[in-house]
């Protein structure tokens, strides 16, 4: 495939070969215009195209070929060449902090030993780019021998995660998440965590920013698109701060340690023997600190992968727990 910055040149190229030609033309006996040097004055609607091209098409051509996430910012706040402050600084630390909330979720789903892809971890911005604000991130993956085999596989998880978040913006209805959803995101935890980066991301409308468009670089170099707007981030507010969606759902309880709580997310992790599953629940601020870091039995209704891990879970109760177990159904 034809990398885009490729067929940017390719474009500025054949805007070449029609100037030399308006040149010829001009030159020729019996033109209106005798001065060709017009072609390449100021005013030239052929500079004029030139410009265009290389200020701002090449530019997001350059952030198509590198990123593995481009995110386009739309609204008063961020139309022209130079954005607010505040929004560029809202939609970078935004994308940071949920990208790396939801590798964490991706290695957690592949393998908890892979603690060397996690120091390895390395998001990069690749770019900005005019016309609103256009904005390319990606993981940078060490090459070998710095990364082991296996980290290598779970950052391609990690890769691959990220990309999948226009996936979550697409199945985003005036009325809710399609169930559908889980299809392409079959692991709990993950599509937890993607519903939650999808939900910090949609604009509130308040910094003048009223769509955010994702655009991920597929295998084949294309790009998948979803948009993300104001009326998203009230349909998805529902699914994930009080309802998690869930499916083949069992009731029962799993014992663990209580680790990583997010007031703000309603979100706490429980380390079982079997894995972390990442639960639902409100707590307050003194419970948190009672429970963070100590063994627990936590009851209520969870979503398991399809090895049988309990992944996610609707939590009910939380009792404190000497020792941790094996799932205990009820």
């Amino acid at each position: 495939m034809v990398k885009h910055s490729t067929q940017i040149h390719l474009l500025a190229a054949h805007i070449f070969a029609e100037m030399r030609e308006a040149e010829r033309l001009l030159a020729l006996p019996g033109s209106p215009a005798q001065d060709v040097s017009i072609v390449r004055d100021d005013e030239s609607p052929y500079i004029a195209k030139l410009d265009e091209l290389y200020a701002e098409g090449y530019a997001l051509a350059r952030l198509r070929d590198d990123a593995d996430l481009l995110v386009h910012a739309e609204g008063p706040a961020a139309a022209d060449h130079a954005p607010k402050l505040d929004v560029v600084t809202w939609l970078f630390n935004g994308v940071e902090k949920h990208l790396r909330a939801l590798a964490q979720a991706a290695l957690e789903a592949v393998d908890l030993s892979r603690n060397d892809a996690r120091r390895q971890l390395d998001l990069r911005l690749s770019g900005m780019a005019p016309g609103s604000l256009w904005a390319g991130f990606k993981m940078q993956i060490p090459e070998a021998p710095l990364l082991e085999e296996e980290d290598r596989a779970a950052m391609e998880t990690v890769r691959r995660a990220v990309r999948a978040l226009p996936v979550v913006a697409r199945h985003v209805t005036d009325t809710e998440v399609r169930k559908e959803i889980a299809d392409e995101l079959p692991d709990p935890a993950l599509r937890d965590a993607s519903l939650m980066a999808a939900y910090a991301l949609a604009p509130t409308g308040r910094r003048g920013v009223h769509t955010l468009e994702l655009d991920a670089r597929g295998a084949q170099g294309d790009f998948a698109r979803g948009v993300l707007d104001v009326r998203d981030r009230v349909v998805l507010a529902e699914t994930v701060r009080k309802n998690p969606m869930m499916r083949n759902t069992r009731t029962g309880a799993l014992v663990g340690e209580i680790r990583e709580v997010d007031l703000d997310a309603n979100r706490f992790k429980l380390r079982t023997d079997s894995g972390v599953v990442r639960c639902a629940y409100t707590l307050k601020l003194s419970d948190a600190r009672r429970f963070l870091g100590s063994g627990a039995k936590v009851y209520g209704t969870y979503e398991s992968d399809r090895s049988g891990r309990p992944r996610l879970m609707r939590a009910e109760r939380i009792e404190s727990y000497q020792h941790q177990g094996d799932l205990l159904a009820e």
